[in-house]
């Protein structure tokens, strides 16, 4: 799994990218805009979209397709336990942990 922020504009946009294959052949990116609160360390999402990729055995795209919108929720990055917890209602709450 990958998450990349884009953007720090002055209203806190930020767009992530997650970006989690579960095989060699299939990707799943979410694609969640969203704002950055630097007082709670919250990043509120909403409008965000689930996009699920094929590829072949030699790495050529099969097919993609939207398979989920109108995703809400939020991340929390907690620095002293090093993990990222995400809640939204269709995931749940995942917590992630940072890997040395």
């Amino acid at each position: 799994m990958s998450i990349d922020f884009i953007g720090s504009g002055e209203d806190g946009a930020i767009l992530a990218i997650v970006s989690w294959s579960s095989s060699a052949t299939e990707n799943s990116c979410w694609q969640l805009p969203g704002k950055f609160d630097q007082d709670t360390g919250v990043f509120t999402f909403e409008d965000g979209k689930r996009i699920d990729t094929v590829f072949d055995d030699k790495g050529n795209q099969v097919s993609s397709n939207v398979v989920k919108e109108n995703i809400t929720g939020t991340m929390t990055y907690d620095s002293e336990k090093g993990t990222l917890t995400w809640v939204d209602p269709d995931q749940g709450t995942l917590i992630f942990e940072k890997t040395k």
